[in-house]
């Protein structure tokens, strides 16, 4: 790096002195875990994953949806290695999808038949981070419903339900290391 023999001045009036560079240390950012939940809708199988504790009451008092649980753990803004998870809503099945990866993104709403929702936090297209778990991408071609579960076992069952598997959609944090966030 060039700048690692340069010198700064410290924030303060009374300080002249300058600190090389190489003596600071690179504090990393503490962004918050957010919890993802997953709901499901009241009158068709229809999962709607959020991490907004607004969101998620809205769409509990307002529209009918259960809460079937906390699947994972992201991260509430943009951390180094993370790409945006993004929702999805397919208006023709009336179902919601999600993605981590821009080239689905791009080719979902290519079709006109997604829109884009926003997104949901932020995760790891890779299982390089230590203490990450698959979250795992199913749907069922039936009724088009997508199933994200970080759970072997729910995978399975969804499985042997007549769901299709869709690989890892991405890597997210376990719930029990309970996040920082809401």
């Amino acid at each position: 790096m060039d700048n690692q023999f340069g010198f700064i001045n410290p924030a303060s009036e009374r300080a002249p002195t300058r600190v090389p560079l190489f003596r600071l240390r690179r504090v990393p950012t503490r962004i918050p875990l957010f919890r993802l939940r997953r709901m499901v809708g009241p009158t068709v199988v229809e999962h709607f994953y959020t991490s907004s504790v607004e969101e998620h009451r809205e769409a509990m008092y307002h529209h009918g949806y259960e809460l079937e649980g906390v699947i994972g753990l992201i991260y509430s803004g943009a951390a180094p290695g993370t790409d945006p998870l993004v929702r999805l809503w397919h208006q023709p099945s009336r179902r919601h999808s999600l993605t981590a990866h821009p080239e689905n993104l791009a080719a979902a709403v290519a079709t006109g038949t997604y829109q884009h929702e926003g997104v949901a936090g932020y995760v790891f297209n890779t299982p390089n981070r230590p203490g990450t778990i698959p979250l795992y991408a199913l749907v069922s071609r039936a009724t088009n419903a997508h199933l994200y579960t970080t759970e072997p076992a729910e995978r399975d069952a969804a499985l042997a339900a007549g769901y299709e598997a869709l690989g890892i959609a991405c890597w997210v944090y376990p719930v029990q290391l309970e996040g920082n966030g809401e």
